[in-house]
């Protein structure tokens, strides 16, 4: 099969976009007047805005998200990516409520000037819908909060493009924090989904996904807590029946043992 040109540069892809977002902003203005639904909080208009702008605005980083549900051990490996202890891994934890944000360090321009924009200019950026707040422990996002707080800390063991989020737990009871969970999958560019033996195949956890599938997300699947001698020839019936119930093809599929 041959392969197609895009057939507009990357300056004219950029003018087009703006000019998208612009009748889009002309259409929420007018979109009671005129009779049809306001497209606010639908797939496209959360990519539109929460991924596409911000990706041809500035320098873009590649944003990656942890997601996982309740103690599934997903802000273990957060850290563990992150090479600091920047969210809870109390198992006692009442779950994650609010995401944590590691930016990398602020990349400098020839002349020696800071090339980045500021942290809460970064967030702001890509989550319109949550409020930047500076790291200063591991247990800021387990507090109740009526505001979509987004905890942030800049990170020295990250690349430099790199943006990597902990996320909410995903099987919240808590309707307003899987909610906050979705707003990050949107802006994401990958899903490290973090998934356990025991809860895999969750209600709540199949509905995720599923959304990720339906907005093109790409994901590396993580099975944390396994008991390698019992479970390792399950595995692969249970990739195979997490990839059918969510339409979710990993890229990558790690195992990790149930041994601290």
């Amino acid at each position: 099969m041959s392969q197609t040109s895009f057939p507009f540069s990357l300056e004219q892809t950029k003018r087009l976009v703006f000019a998208l977002d612009s009748a889009v902003g002309r259409l929420v203005n007018v979109a009671g007047e005129i009779g049809i639904r306001e497209p606010r909080g639908d797939v496209w208009f959360t990519l539109l805005k929460q991924k596409l702008l911000p990706q041809i605005s500035e320098e873009s980083l590649m944003v990656v998200a942890v997601v996982g549900g309740t103690n599934t051990g997903k802000s273990l490996l957060f850290n563990q990516l992150a090479g600091e202890n920047a969210s809870s891994v109390d198992a006692r934890a009442a779950g994650t409520k609010h995401p944590v944000c590691i930016l990398p360090l602020p990349r400098k321009s020839g002349d020696g000037t800071q090339k980045q924009q500021s942290p809460e200019d970064l967030i702001r950026r890509y989550f319109k819908d949550f409020t930047p707040v500076q790291w200063s422990g591991a247990e800021q996002p387990l507090e109740s909060s009526d505001t979509n707080l987004l905890f942030w800390r800049v990170g020295s063991n990250v690349p430099e493009r790199l943006m990597l989020l902990d996320t909410p737990d995903i099987d919240s009871d808590a309707e307003v924090n899987w909610e906050r969970a979705s707003a990050i999958r949107q802006a994401a560019d990958i899903l490290f989904a973090v998934v356990t033996p025991q809860k895999y195949n969750d209600a709540a956890v199949r509905r995720f996904f599923r959304d990720a599938t339906a907005a093109g997300k790409q994901t590396i699947l993580m099975w944390n807590m396994v008991d390698i001698e019992q479970d390792a020839s399950d595995l692969p019936q249970w990739t195979e029946q997490f990839s059918r119930e969510t339409g979710t093809q990993p890229h990558a599929v790690y195992v990790a043992p149930h041994n601290r």
